[in-house]
């Protein structure tokens, strides 16, 4: 508890395993970090895309739920 409430060290489980939160960066499998304004900007493009009708994800893709997290360093 005291890494994620200090470092903001958070290991995601399930659909998400192998992502993580470190600081104030989201940190995928293979180890790119992605930044607060790089997501953003991520979000604000798939929103446009699906705003102007094309979209990444099809209607048949299955919807993933966030996932139940753990704590690192328990």
């Amino acid at each position: 508890m005291y890494d994620a409430l200090v470092h903001s060290s958070i290991d995601f489980a399930c659909e998400w395993e192998g992502w993580k939160i470190r600081g104030r960066d989201l940190v995928t499998p293979d180890r790119d970090w992605i930044s607060v304004g790089r997501l953003k900007w991520l979000i604000a493009r798939e929103a446009m895309r699906e705003a102007s009708g094309r979209r990444l994800v099809t209607k048949s893709d299955t919807v993933i739920q966030f996932p139940l997290f753990k704590v690192v360093g328990e």
